[in-house]
């Protein structure tokens, strides 16, 4: 059996465009999606007015600045 080059190409342009086509790619960003949202327990809706507050106030508690480093630290918490 002998695999020319545009067999080969044909091949790979086919498995390519059905990894990458909408066919697949959409419900498996979507089902990766709902699937970390389960498994975090919707971290990212609990965190999400703090994450806002750091990012566009900048102030701890007491009145500081803090340092953005410092705000990815303290979301994680």
């Amino acid at each position: 059996m002998t695999v020319t080059a545009g067999s080969f190409s044909d091949t790979l342009n086919a498995v390519d465009s059905f990894v990458w086509g909408p066919w697949l790619l959409i419900p498996l960003l979507l089902g990766t999606g709902i699937v970390l949202t389960i498994r975090l327990r919707g971290l990212q809706f609990r965190k999400l007015g703090a994450a806002l507050r750091f990012a566009f106030f900048q102030r701890d508690r007491a009145g500081r600045q803090v340092a953005r480093l410092a705000i990815f630290r303290t979301i994680r918490r």
